[in-house]
């Protein structure tokens, strides 16, 4: 961790696709949980570089501190599955799953969490979890993600 600045005593949730697929509904879930586990982060990509500034803006909004929000630039693909076994937990995108983000990440060892949608862009990560037997991480819906995102930094037995 302390190659890329991301703090050993934190539990590190990230998510590492573009940014335009955060819509203010997941993002308000994820500053939530991030309020319910002072002791985190979520480390974002720059991607593009230009929403990072928008992207603290709106955790300041939302009453999380400036700390807790952690960027990166994007790196090449080595690198990438790399860094995502540093963090604990990625947490998915609800309106675009992540697709080949989601897979280089399990493929990584890091779980993931995501509810399922109607459409085949919002499937993709239930997909890929049931493939890899992770059913446990496919929530229902938002409510039910953010308990399971707070669960699993809070409770060291549950920890995948």
């Amino acid at each position: 961790r302390a190659d890329y600045g991301v703090p050993e005593d934190k539990f590190v949730y990230c998510n590492f696709n573009q940014l335009y697929k955060i819509d203010p509904e997941i993002f308000d879930v994820w500053c939530s949980v991030l309020k319910r586990v002072p002791n985190s982060i979520l480390w974002l990509l720059r991607f593009p570089p230009a929403g990072e500034a928008n992207i603290r803006a709106e955790a300041r909004k939302r009453g999380v501190k400036e700390e807790q929000i952690f960027f990166s630039d994007v790196a090449p693909k080595e690198e990438h599955i790399r860094r995502g076994k540093l963090a604990e937990l990625f947490l998915d995108t609800p309106q675009c799953n992540a697709h080949t983000t989601g897979c280089d990440i399990l493929w990584g060892g890091t779980p993931l969490i995501t509810v399922t949608g109607g459409k085949m862009a919002t499937r993709v990560a239930t997909s890929l979890l049931h493939a890899a037997e992770l059913e446990e991480c496919v929530c229902a819906d938002l409510q039910a993600y953010e308990e399971k995102a707070v669960e699993l930094a809070v409770d060291a037995e549950r920890y995948l």
